[in-house]
């Protein structure tokens, strides 16, 4: 209030000097241009030059504030296209993931035309797509998605990859992936390619590469693919023996791959190595079973490795069972009987069996049916 009482008071006093100024002396302005002259007191010719300057200033602050109004208005109309285009997005992915493709296609797809990053609604149209079994169209929405945005091109990879793979053309998935860089999403995807198409050995070669980008489940399946790998017709025993080899610790001591590698090969001298320090460093009663229904050639070793296990294992009646078939192997059959006998009361079966066969061989037909009766039961 009081800033505006000054201003007042100051513009009072400029008109109180200025209408002195006028009336002591009004002045003379002569203005002539081609022929044509005007004539006109000083300070009317002020008045008109300071009023001629407001209404230029006005006017150019219309046309500025009409302009603007404009600017306002389109940025107002393109803010509003872009959020119906965000909520059309966002309600078409709800109906995707609702399973109401028809609907979730026609959101995504009018979603696109004013949203700023519009290759994720034609990338989530292609699954639309897809899932209403229409080729055609999925192919057209990724290349849409292509064209709104080149960079892009590895989420639409991945995509169309998991795509292929979902249908269960795992050639064309493995093919796509092969055009894309390698991380832990495009590897699943070819992970899951060579197991649907049962290349394990393809696999096997894909799993340094699946260690490297930390793949959750890679040493189970690595299990997997060695034994599934030591079950092919065409590698030979050699070939096998090198494979377990080369693979990992944690592979070299699971059981089952073990198990896998004695039965699918028959090279006893390169085996027998193996299992005996498989045995030594983790003791399994399979494995020592195993071990003693190898061939004559290593029996000797086998039964000189057996007897020194007795120290630690003697509770074992796979053990006994091994002495038992070691000994019988090498021609000592009293041995043996009485290994047999040992492995009996432990509750081994074999150990049963062989005994039962043993009598039999003996003449024994009777104590050797009482065993075969057990072996039944």
């Amino acid at each position: 209030m009081k800033r505006t009482m000054t201003v007042l008071l100051v513009i009072v006093a400029l008109a109180v000097w200025l209408g002195t100024l006028a009336a002591r002396d009004p002045g003379y302005v002569l203005v002539s241009y081609d022929g044509a002259t005007v004539q006109s007191g000083l300070w009317v010719m002020l008045a008109l030059v300071t009023a001629a300057i407001f209404a230029t200033y006005y006017t150019i602050r219309l046309f500025a504030a009409g302009f603007s109004m404009t600017g306002k208005v389109q940025r107002w109309s393109q803010t509003r296209k872009k959020n119906r285009s965000t909520n059309q997005t966002g309600r078409g992915l709800i109906y995707l993931q609702e399973g109401n493709y028809a609907r979730a296609e026609k959101f995504l797809v009018s979603g696109a035309q004013h949203h700023d990053v519009s290759a994720v609604n034609y990338i989530a149209a292609a699954r639309t797509a897809e899932a209403r079994g229409d080729a055609e169209k999925r192919e057209s929405y990724l290349r849409l998605a292509l064209e709104a945005d080149p960079q892009a091109n590895l989420a639409i990879g991945v995509t169309a990859a998991e795509m292929a793979l979902e249908r269960g053309e795992y050639q064309q998935a493995i093919e796509l992936v092969n055009e894309l860089p390698q991380n832990q999403r495009s590897l699943k995807i070819k992970r899951k390619a060579l197991f649907g198409l049962n290349e394990w050995e393809s696999l096997q070669s894909l799993i340094p590469a699946l260690k490297k980008v930390g793949d959750a489940d890679v040493d189970l399946l690595e299990r997997d693919v060695m034994i599934q790998v030591l079950r092919l017709h065409h590698k030979t025993s050699i070939e096998k023996l090198k494979l377990y080899k080369k693979a990992s610790a944690l592979i070299r001591s699971d059981l089952s791959v073990v198990l896998e590698l004695v039965k699918w090969t028959q090279d006893e001298s390169e085996l027998e190595p193996l299992l005996r320090q498989y045995i030594n460093a983790s003791w399994q009663s399979q494995v020592v079973e195993k071990y003693a229904d190898m061939g004559p050639a290593t029996a000797q070793r086998r039964l000189k490795a057996a007897n020194k296990w007795l120290k630690l294992h003697d509770g074992d009646g796979a053990l006994y069972y091994c002495i038992g078939k070691l000994s019988e192997s090498v021609g000592k059959q009293d041995e043996a009987q009485i290994a047999y006998q040992k492995g009996v009361e432990l509750g081994n079966r074999q150990a049963t069996k062989s005994l039962a066969n043993l009598l039999a061989f003996k003449g024994d037909f009777e104590k050797s049916n009482e065993y075969y009766r057990t072996v039944l039961d």
